[in-house]
This record gives structure tokens, C-alpha cells and sequence, in this order.
């Protein structure tokens, strides 16, 4: 896959994961906001809670369930810049 391509299915899953989180009821504070420890990819609200949102789009099922794809390391950036 082309770096172009992998640009285009990761901002559609991005868009898509928006829209499912609209439908259900949460406000989207952010999209791709920069921390000196990483990105978060969407920051949104739901009630009292803030929920902050790694994105990761797949083509295929190839590679196993984008979730395997969350390192230890990766989590604790993800925790770091929440």
C-alpha cells in the first residue's frame, strides 16, 4: 500500500470513527491534536468524561485486530499525552 493510500484509509477511519461517536452521543472536542508525547487522534466528551481516542484503520484482516496493534510503549504515550 502506498503511502498516499495508507494517508486516505486512515483519515476515512478517522471520519468514520467521528461520525459513529456523533451518533452516539459524544461532542468531539479535538482531531489530531499534538502533545510533546504523541497525537490523539480524537478527543471528545460524553457527559462528565473526557474520552480520548487512538484511531487505527485496517484493509484487511491480515494483520489481526487493529487493537493487537497498541503496544505497551504506544499505551503509555497515548496516556502520557491524554
Amino acid at each position: 500500500m502506498t503511502t498516499t493510500s495508507r494517508i486516505t484509509l486512515g483519515r476515512w477511519g478517522e471520519q468514520t470513527a467521528a461520525d459513529y461517536l456523533i451518533q452516539h452521543g459524544y461532542t468531539l472536542m479535538g482531531r489530531n491534536l499534538r502533545t510533546p508525547y504523541g497525537e490523539i487522534d480524537i478527543l471528545a466528551r460524553q457527559a462528565d468524561s473526557l474520552v480520548f481516542i487512538e484511531v487505527k484503520t485496517r484493509s484487511s484482516g491480515s494483520l489481526g485486530y487493529p487493537e493487537i496493534s497498541i503496544t505497551s510503549k504506544k499505551f503509555s504515550h497515548m496516556v502520557s499525552a491524554a
